[in-house]
């Protein structure tokens, strides 16, 4: 869906070369067992485990030069150590069997995961040469799957969270424990993500499968024909947050701040409309219980609920699974708008194809703008698949206005429009502001300290932006960057392929202030939250943020910070006016 990966792949083969000098990579899989081969400088090393199974396993490795001839090797050890979790690292010495080859025979692999094998060889008059290998190991009698391409970095994480958000969260709920608005009557109940996707319960390459067959016996189906092979392994990569609690920190020449431990009150909601687990709710700010405002028939799941701007309605977006008896299990969405007590509910567009993302009202209240991804708008033959749409309410007219973009946000006034711009790069996101109609774009934020950015909301009074953001420029305890040398374009592309801080499930993201001008930088609080929603009272004295650890309540200049509610979704939210 993105070309980072291609950067990644790069980045990969730059530091193979500064490492060691590997040219190439190739796997091959047999009924007996998977056979690697890596050209090592002059040699080509070729390693044979007989299955990729939990248990005692003989691998058998052979060493040539570059005609195919055996290469004299002195000594071979290898060493195991696995890629999901730390258990540290073991090692063998493979006994010589032949003219440059040799066997080793025992439990190396304790458990179901990824595994690295690193061959390690001593040759007469010359330095030791590590040749490195991964596998996907596997429980008894199951098969391992294929081998997993994609690395846990910042962007391949939020766009698996997207796909789950629209394609499983249904089903599988919002944290993953199987207890989503349509798991109710599903016999057997829908797989619990935080048990089935810890360490050693299953390969990434078996859960590719099962998501690409589907599962059978179970309401599971086969999603071959909705996502390509890539936006599964990025759907595999998220579930994995499920199982896990922790991932070790990024090592940063300067300290970064850590998330505060943020205090619980016993405070009532202010007045808000926010989605929870798949419906809408609202607060009047009285402390009484929040009321459902609208709950969507067929398993529709609702999201981002946004005030017009006299209050008087609520626009949102809808994801609707399709049926699970569906031969092409492809989801569909709509805009919504309705009275803020819920009545009036109509569809303001729904689109034949293609999912729909943040809307954002026009300050006339007479249209919205919504982030459209793969949808067709109107006559529309961009071949985009990130838009912004212009929808008018009265007719119903499709406007689009920029390509490669998403997460609208429009200044009160109606003077300025906020959006995420995909750079030329494929996957860097940069923080822009333009006229309404999307004329005279200019970049506020770039995007190359960013993992990521999410959900830009301008104060009310129009001059400043608060962003969710993942990593950021190093800052000092008053949340303003400090000069810091900046990280080289292939430090950046390696960056990617290193693990990122995570929290329960998902990344850790801050919240982040910027001058409508591009000034003024700073980290607005370090909440370390999974992605978190920001929306300011009309005074622009307080903001308010949903994210999946609970609802927050700060001041307008990130103070305070606290904890209201520890009920916490992705839906979205919005203080009413």
């Amino acid at each position: 869906m993105r070309s980072w990966q291609v950067f990644a792949v790069i980045a990969l083969l730059i530091a193979g070369v500064a490492a060691g000098g590997w040219l190439l990579w190739r796997n091959a899989s047999t009924a007996a067992g998977v056979t690697q081969t890596a050209q090592a400088g002059d040699l080509s090393v070729t390693m044979r485990v007989d299955e990729q199974r939990v248990g005692t396993r003989t691998i058998d490795v052979t060493v040539s030069d570059a005609g195919g001839a055996p290469v004299d090797v002195r000594e071979l050890r290898l060493r195991f150590s696995m890629l999901d979790m730390d258990m540290g690292t073991s090692e063998a010495l493979a006994q010589p069997v032949g003219a440059g080859r040799f066997q080793a025979r025992g439990p190396f692999f304790t458990m179901v995961g990824s595994w690295q094998v690193e061959a390690s060889l001593l040759r007469e008059g010359q330095p030791p040469l590590q040749v490195p290998f991964s596998l996907a190991i596997a429980a008894p009698g199951e098969d391992a799957g294929p081998a997993n391409p994609l690395k846990s970095d910042a962007l391949t994480l939020q766009a698996g969270q997207r796909l789950y958000a629209a394609n499983c969260a249904p089903c599988h709920g919002i944290t993953g424990r199987g207890d989503g608005p349509k798991s109710a009557g599903l016999s057997p109940r829908p797989a619990d993500f935080v048990q089935h996707m810890a360490p050693g319960k299953h390969t990434d390459g078996q859960a590719f499968l099962w998501i690409r067959d589907g599962f059978p016996g179970t309401a599971m189906p086969s999603w071959k024909r909705r996502l390509s092979e890539e936006q599964i392994w990025q759907l595999v990569i998220y579930l994995r947050t499920f199982g896990s609690t922790s991932a070790p920190a990024k090592p940063s020449a300067v300290a970064q701040p850590t998330p505060t431990l943020i205090p619980s009150t016993q405070e009532p909601l202010p007045p808000l409309v926010f989605a929870r687990q798949g419906s809408l709710w609202r607060s009047d700010g009285s402390g009484a219980a929040p009321r459902q405002i609208a709950s969507l028939p067929g398993g529709g799941y609702a999201e981002y609920p946004t005030f017009s701007p006299d209050g008087g309605s609520v626009a949102f977006v809808a994801i609707t699974p399709a049926p699970i008896t569906a031969t092409l299990p492809l989801p569909s969405s709509a805009l919504y708008v309705m009275s803020r007590d819920g009545s009036g509910l109509r569809v303001a567009w729904k689109p034949a194809q293609g999912l729909l993302g943040l809307p954002a009202w026009a300050p006339d209240g007479q249209a919205i703008y919504v982030a459209a991804n793969g949808a067709q708008a109107g006559q529309s033959t961009s071949g985009r698949q990130l838009q912004i749409v212009r929808v008018d309410l009265a007719t119903g007219a499709q406007q689009p206005l920029l390509s490669d973009v998403l997460d609208p946000a429009i200044s009160r006034d109606g003077t300025q429009l906020a959006f995420l711009k995909l750079s030329a790069d494929g996957y860097t996101t940069s923080l822009m502001v333009a006229a309404p109609d999307g004329s005279s774009p200019r970049e506020i934020l770039g995007g190359a300290q960013f993992q990521g950015l999410y959900a830009p909301r301008f104060s009310p009074d129009g001059r400043r932006v608060v962003v969710a953001g993942v990593g950021g420029p190093p800052t000092d305890a008053q949340g303003n960057p400090v000069n810091a040398s900046a990280p080289s374009a292939l430090d950046r592309l390696l960056g990617l392929l290193e693990p990122p801080t995570a929290e329960a499930h998902g990344l850790p993201w801050d919240l982040w202030s910027i001058n409508a001008d591009g000034t003024g930088l700073r980290r607005l609080a370090s909440i370390g939250e999974d992605m978190p929603m920001a929306a300011f009272s009309p005074d622009g004295k307080q903001i308010a943020v949903q994210a999946a650890g609970g609802m927050y309540l700060m001041d307008g200049d990130g103070g305070r910070v606290r904890r209201i509610d520890p009920t916490g979704d992705h839906g979205g939210l919005d203080w009413a006016r």
